[in-house]
């Protein structure tokens, strides 16, 4: 019986052990890859970049049901199993934690006083500025659900933050400038595709 639980164990920390392993730039290279190959797929299946946009990335297995269940899955799987990552759910999960270690290190560098309880609370000045000025309420609301959007994303993103292992902020401290060029070069991408 002591056998088995140390086989049990074994199995357990080499499972976790491989799931938490480091980032490398070889695999964020695979990611940024992927990531081109499904801006090539949003040219060829133009509903796609609103799903993906309207998905709730930030819950995992709602985000992967969601893609799952698109008509363009296998599609998507190719896109990132070409690059050399094992499948969409791998692809993802290097993606949360790319943007997780990337978001802690901005966090740790945001001037004192300035979080997103601050930065919410501005907003919500502002659309009180606006109501007093009695700007039409048409124009309220869709500032509105952008606020509600963008707030969703910055609560995704500060979750990801928060969730950040440690060896995952020490690839985002060590490699930011490089991280910093390969995330505005998918911008950049994206705007040319616009």
């Amino acid at each position: 019986m002591k056998n088995v639980l140390l086989a049990i164990l074994i199995c357990i920390f080499t499972t976790s052990a491989f799931a938490a392993s480091p980032l490398t730039k070889a695999a964020v290279q695979q990611y940024f890859a992927a990531i081109k190959n499904l801006e090539a797929l949003e040219k060829q299946f133009p509903d796609l970049e609103q799903n993906f946009d309207s998905a709730a990335f930030g819950d995992r297995s709602k985000f992967l049901e969601m893609i799952k269940s698109l008509p363009e899955y296998t599609a998507i799987e190719k896109a990132a199993t070409s690059t050399g990552i094992d499948d969409f759910e791998a692809f993802y999960d290097i993606g949360t934690r790319i943007v997780g270690g990337f978001m802690a290190i901005q966090m740790e560098h945001m001037p004192q006083g300035m979080n997103i309880d601050a930065m919410l609370s501005a907003q919500k000045k502002s659309i009180e500025q606006m109501q007093a000025m009695q700007i039409p309420q048409a124009q309220i609301d869709e500032l509105l659900s952008e606020l509600s959007q963008q707030k969703q994303s910055m609560l995704s993103m500060m979750k990801l933050a928060k969730s950040a292992s440690a060896q995952d902020k020490a690839f985002a401290k060590q490699n930011i400038n490089w991280l910093m060029e390969n995330m505005s070069e998918d911008d950049d991408d994206m705007d040319s595709m616009n």
